[in-house]
């Protein structure tokens, strides 16, 4: 093939790849999803989001679709989306029957640890032809950077009843990185059931917990059992999404820490 025809049918693929990624629809079905997209700069190409998609801020203006389990398949196909990605957990069959029989293309995603969280942005970067360097990056930086683990410590989920964080769990990689050794870690269950008993017997230097929880009372319980555990206050957007920002929540947990 001559090199002027050559260079002509590259230069036509390289165009209709373009201006398919610039016309993209995407309907995220994850408030994770949603910060990723927007992170890795494809945010014109979010069509559609779920009612719990508040970061960042002008994610929230974007058209609803429900919420994170159930989303209305109805209000899903009026946006025309070109690509539907959600996560496993919120995951229905027969969204993704649907979703396939009318050949629109989508993906639910599996990010437990770190290295999958990383996987799904390289996979979501691929999907919208953008480039993952200044999204990834910084995360490995500093992870790579994670001083010694020298607190003992717990992050509880929830304070009524009490679950915590256990291995294979991103939420134990972000403490990891800030320092703290899981004292659930070997637990054998991501999120295990546990008491204010253990907890007492466990006796950690730190006790995480999302701002949703009720504090005051659960303070309140741990000075009764004579704990002096420090209990740190978290944001549980910011903490609890599989999402870009894991490497900010690690940052905010070693600032936390040195207070």
């Amino acid at each position: 093939m001559p090199m002027v025809r050559k260079f002509a049918v590259l230069l036509t693929i390289f165009l209709i790849a373009s201006f398919s990624y610039a016309e993209q629809r995407i309907i995220s079905l994850a408030p994770n999803i949603t910060e990723i997209l927007y992170a890795l700069g494809a945010g014109e190409k979010v069509a559609g989001v779920t009612e719990f998609c508040n970061y960042p801020l002008e994610a929230a203006q974007k058209p609803s679709v429900g919420g994170y389990s159930r989303p209305s398949l109805e209000k899903v196909l009026s946006l025309n989306p070109d690509y539907v990605l959600g996560m496993r957990e919120g995951y229905t069959k027969a969204l993704k029957e649907k979703l396939d029989s009318l050949g629109i293309k989508n993906r639910f995603f599996k990010a437990d640890n770190l290295g999958e969280i990383l996987n799904m942005i390289d996979e979501i970067a691929g999907i919208t032809g953008t480039d993952h360097s200044d999204v990834i990056q910084p995360i490995l930086k500093t992870f790579r950077s994670k001083p010694e683990e020298t607190v003992q410590g717990l992050y509880l989920v929830s304070t009524d009843p009490v679950f915590a964080v256990g291995a294979g769990s991103f939420i134990n990689d972000t403490m990891s990185c800030a320092g703290i050794r899981n004292l659930l870690e070997a637990s054998g269950a991501k999120y295990p059931k546990t008491s204010l008993e253990s907890i007492y017997r466990l006796n950690p230097d730190v006790i995480i917990v999302p701002g949703s929880a009720s504090i005051k009372e659960f303070e309140d319980k741990l000075g009764r059992l004579k704990l002096t555990s420090k209990v740190i206050k978290v944001d549980a957007d910011l903490y609890s999404r599989a999402s870009s920002r894991i490497g900010r929540a690690c940052l905010d947990l070693r600032q936390r820490l040195a207070e």
